[in-house]
């Protein structure tokens, strides 16, 4: 049995900027592979891993990078998670964004997402790199597919967002679930003896209810991260406050409420040919 604690922290116990969607493909994902031995993905070479990494998000047009953002946004994935989940790591997408940057011959950078938000962990910090690239560098951030969430935050920073009619954007909240595994445990006749140092140190443990306290300490973070993203969303477009509540758009919604700058009809390739011209 794989118990894969990375995922289970990140779906059960840490806010998370995800479109609420496509957790339950990620839940239903994370049980199977829980109770099952899934094969290794191929073993790498320290190098041949980097290149592999930084070949899956970076891409040299003439004067044009295109870093794609595709999948669920974590930090610090590690193989076996971005070959079985379809993850993308903040960390490449930041070695990609600064690469760019120390390029001299790229003047145009397009950030291509296809991707449903996911983790808070470091999305401020790679939206905060994007926004810093903007000084040197001309930024787009294009979608034809999904651009939800944590993706919308990171492609807020951009001086130009395009997105196709049909696309998903927006998605502008974060929220956290846990899990109450205690009613369960009773009717199986398991009881869980606790011993803890620090009032809140079991915060969130699946084996016992919520408190009152404890509730109030999460929905307080959450609000702060929401508070967070709706200021970098606003902080280059006017986009309505009830727009930001969580509700998703496509792409003529998402232009009426003021999130994207343009729609178009064009792929993504297409779209790069005509900034890289």
């Amino acid at each position: 049995m794989r118990t894969l604690p990375h995922f289970f922290t990140k779906l059960f116990a840490e806010p998370l900027m995800l479109h609420a969607p496509a957790r339950a493909g990620f839940e239903a994902y994370l049980l199977g592979q829980m109770s099952t031995d899934a094969s290794r993905p191929p073993v790498r070479m320290e190098g041949e891993e980097k290149a592999w990494r930084m070949k899956r998000v970076l891409e040299k047009r003439g004067r044009l990078a295109i870093v794609r953002i595709y999948g669920a946004i974590d930090k610090q994935l590690s193989t076996l998670e971005m070959e079985c989940f379809g993850g993308c790591d903040l960390a490449d997408v930041d070695r990609a964004l600064a690469a760019a940057e120390a390029d001299k011959s790229v003047d145009t950078v397009m950030l291509e997402f296809n991707s449903p938000g996911g983790s808070v962990t470091g999305v401020a910090e790679t939206a905060a790199r994007v926004a810093n690239l903007r000084k040197t560098k001309e930024v787009h951030a294009f979608t034809e597919t999904m651009c939800c969430s944590a993706a919308t935050y990171i492609a807020s920073q951009a001086d130009h967002v395009v997105v196709t009619p049909s696309s998903t954007n927006g998605s502008i909240g974060v929220y956290m679930a846990t899990l109450d595994e205690s009613r369960a445990l009773e009717l199986a006749g398991i009881t869980v003896n606790l011993m803890k140092a620090g009032k809140f140190k079991a915060m969130g443990a699946s084996f016992k209810p919520l408190e009152d306290e404890e509730r109030k300490m999460m929905q307080a973070s959450v609000d702060r991260i929401h508070a967070d993203f709706k200021a970098a969303v606003t902080s280059l477009r006017r986009v309505k406050p009830e727009s930001m509540e969580g509700q998703w758009f496509d792409g003529r919604e998402a232009l009426a409420c003021g999130l994207v700058d343009e729609i178009t009809n064009m792929s993504a390739d297409e779209y790069a040919l005509a900034i890289a011209s």
